[in-house]
């Protein structure tokens, strides 16, 4: 991790289950990149290893973020949306220099959130047009989307997602 991004890392602890996948190591390490943990998978092949992780993923969470709420508000023009970075490491393809649109683009990761939009804004008829518009991104999307009433819509907390 240090040779591909240029800063010290630190182990944190053991993740994942040799069971699940043989012949694979994953292990969270923090750097100093001041954010969270980051995923590292190691396997074995022909005597070396190949790396894997998920650092792009994390640096680039409020763009994907972004992304979602501009294309969601584009076609209902309101909406709170929660992404979180799987704990998934990235195909090893991506460089560590990666622009955003490398990282989207590429078929490896998959971006899942929770998109709330008010009641009063939503129109049926609007949703082949919004799936339309994601698709024209060329990204691997999973959202889940909820339509709520306006007054609970504007009350949300990230708190409250949990509850769903």
């Amino acid at each position: 991790m240090e040779e591909k991004y240029g800063e010290p890392f630190y182990y944190v602890a053991p993740w994942g289950s040799t069971y699940a996948k043989r012949g694979v190591t994953q292990i969270l390490v923090a750097g100093g990149f001041d954010i969270e943990v980051i995923l590292v998978e190691a396997s074995k092949d022909n005597g070396s290893y190949n790396y894997s992780d998920n650092f792009l993923a994390i640096k680039y969470r409020q763009d994907v973020s972004d992304l979602i709420k501009n294309t969601v508000d584009f076609t209902f023009g309101e909406s709170i949306n929660f992404y979180e970075v799987a704990k998934v490491a990235l195909p090893p393809g991506l460089t560590s220099d990666a622009s955003f649109d490398n990282y989207i683009k590429n078929p490896g990761p998959v971006v899942s959130a929770i998109v709330l939009v008010p009641y009063s804004h939503f129109n049926g008829m609007l949703l082949s047009e919004f799936t339309e518009s994601f698709q024209g991104l060329g990204i691997t999307v999973v959202l889940r989307f909820l339509v709520i009433d306006d007054s609970g819509f504007y009350t949300v907390t990230p708190g409250d997602i949990s509850d769903w």
